[in-house]
C-alpha cells in the first residue's frame, strides 16, 4: 500500500513539474507578444513547480548559481528592510513582491534543466518575437488590432506589446540570441542565415519602428561591450565602427532621432527638481532627490518602500508627484535609496553573475547572457525593472533562460569530467 502511494505520489509530481516546464514555454511565448499570456504562463509555472514539491531539488540544482545567490539575497535584504521601513503597508508589500518575483528566474532555471525543455522555451520566445516583429512591420501600412500604439506609418512609434520600452527591450535580448546562434560554429548554415535576418529585423524594428530612448541605450551599450569582448582581432576598431553604423542608423531614424533631440532639449532646459514634469527633466530630478536620500541613510536606507512615502513629502506639485514618486527610474539609485549600500551591491553581484554563470558555456550562450547583463544595465539605469510589472517579466524570462543554459552547462562540465 505504501508502496503504490509513493508511486501515486511521484506520478503526481511529474505531472506537476510538466505543467510548470509548459508554464515556461508559454512565459516565453507570452513575453513578447502579450503581458497577459507571460502572466498566465508565470502561474502556471508556479502552481506546477509547487505542486512538484521539488523545493530541496530546487535549491539543490541551483546552489551553485551566482544569480540565483543573487535573488536570494535581494529577497533576504528586502525582508530586513520592511522592518524599519515607513511606507503604508500595502506600498511596502508591493516593494515586496517586486523582488520577490524574480525567484520564478531560480524556478524557470530548475524546470528546464532538461535540454529538450530548454530548446521548447528557446522556440517560444522565438517564434513569439517572429509574431510582434511581423506585427510591427505591417504596422507601417496598418495596424493590427490588438497594438499598443494603434499608430501607423513611417516616422509613427509602431510599438505592439504593451508600450515601446517593453518590446524594445525584449528585441534587443533577442537579437544577443540570435548573435550567438550566427557566431556557434556548430550551427547549421541556413539557420545561421535565418537568426541573421531576423536579428536585423528586430534591429531594424527598434532604431525605426519603436521609439523606445531605453531600448536605444540597451542596444548601444550592449553592442559596443560585446563587439569589444568576444571580437577576436582588432577589438577596438570594429567596436568604433559597430558604434558609428548604429549611430548612423540612429540619426537616420525618423523615430529616435526627434526624440534624442527632444530630451537633450529637456536637460538643457532643466528648471529645477520642483518643476521638471518632461521626460529627462523629471529623470534629472529623481536622480538628485535620491542622491539626497542615499546622503542621509547610506548605509542601511531609509526602508523598503520609503522611496515613495519620502518623494510624494517632497515634490509640491501634482504632475511631479505623479511621475516621480513611484520610482526613480534608475534601479542602482532605487535599492540604495530603500535599502543601503547592501542593495546597490547585491543588485550589481547579480549583474556580474550573468557574466560569470555563462563562463563554461558554449560561445552562443556567452553572447546570449552578456546582451541579457547589459539589457538589464542599461534598464536599470534609466528605467525600473524590477517595478514595473511588464519589464520584470522581460527578464525573468531572460534571466531564466540564460540562467538555466549556464546551469546546464555547468551539469554536463561535471558528468564529463566525473565531478
Amino acid at each position: 500500500m505504501t508502496s503504490l502511494a509513493l508511486t501515486g505520489l511521484s506520478g503526481f509530481c511529474q505531472g506537476a513539474e510538466r505543467i510548470g516546464r509548459v508554464g515556461a514555454v508559454v512565459m516565453a511565448f507570452g513575453m513578447p507578444t502579450s503581458m497577459t499570456i507571460t502572466s498566465l504562463g508565470a502561474v502556471m509555472m508556479l502552481v506546477g513547480w509547487l505542486a512538484s514539491l521539488s523545493f530541496q531539488d530546487t535549491l539543490r540544482y541551483t546552489r551553485d548559481s551566482r544569480v540565483a545567490r543573487g535573488i536570494g539575497l535581494i529577497i533576504i535584504i528586502a525582508t530586513v528592510g520592511w522592518f524599519y521601513a515607513d511606507a503604508e503597508v500595502r506600498h511596502t508589500v508591493r516593494a515586496y513582491t517586486s523582488y520577490a518575483k524574480y525567484g520564478l528566474v531560480v524556478i524557470m532555471a530548475y524546470l528546464l534543466r532538461d535540454d529538450l525543455w530548454l530548446k521548447r522555451t528557446f522556440a517560444a520566445f522565438v517564434l513569439g518575437v517572429i509574431f510582434t516583429m511581423a506585427c510591427t512591420i505591417l504596422a507601417l501600412w496598418s495596424p493590427v488590432p490588438w497594438a499598443a500604439s494603434q499608430a501607423s506609418g513611417w516616422g509613427n512609434d509602431l510599438s505592439v506589446v504593451s508600450n515601446y520600452i517593453v518590446q524594445s527591450l525584449t528585441f534587443v535580448g533577442f537579437i544577443w540570441y540570435a548573435v550567438g546562434v550566427i557566431a556557434d560554429s556548430a550551427s547549421e548554415r541556413n539557420k545561421r542565415a535565418v537568426h541573421l535576418l531576423l536579428a536585423f529585423g528586430a534591429l531594424f524594428s527598434v532604431v525605426f519602428l519603436l521609439r523606445g530612448r531605453t531600448g536605444l541605450m540597451a542596444i548601444l551599450l550592449s553592442a559596443v561591450v560585446i563587439t569589444l569582448v568576444f571580437a577576436p582581432k582588432y577589438k577596438i576598431l570594429f567596436g568604433l565602427s559597430v558604434l558609428g553604423a548604429l549611430v548612423g542608423m540612429v540619426a537616420w531614424s525618423p523615430t529616435l532621432w526627434p526624440s534624442l533631440q527632444q530630451g537633450w532639449g529637456q536637460l538643457l532646459h532643466f528648471e529645477g527638481l520642483q518643476t521638471a514634469t518632461n521626460s529627462w527633466g523629471a529623470r534629472l530630478s529623481m536622480y538628485l532627490l535620491s542622491w539626497d536620500l542615499i546622503s542621509q541613510a547610506p548605509l542601511f536606507g531609509h526602508g523598503l518602500g520609503d522611496y515613495r512615502t519620502l518623494s510624494l513629502a517632497f515634490y509640491e506639485d501634482k504632475a511631479m508627484q505623479g511621475i516621480s514618486a513611484v520610482h526613480p527610474h534608475n534601479q542602482f539609485l532605487f535599492a540604495w535609496v530603500e535599502l543601503g549600500l547592501a542593495g546597490i551591491l547585491v543588485w550589481c553581484y547579480l549583474l556580474w553573475g550573468i557574466f560569470r554563470d555563462s563562463k563554461s558555456s558554449s560561445m552562443a550562450q556567452q553572447i546570449f547572457a552578456m546582451g541579457v547583463l547589459l539589457t538589464l544595465t542599461a534598464d536599470s539605469l534609466f528605467h525600473a525593472p524590477v517595478w514595473m510589472g511588464n519589464e520584470r517579466n522581460i527578464f525573468i524570462v531572460l534571466l531564466g533562460l540564460s540562467t538555466a543554459a549556464s546551469l546546464n552547462s555547468q551539469q554536463k562540465s561535471r558528468s564529463r569530467y566525473g565531478g
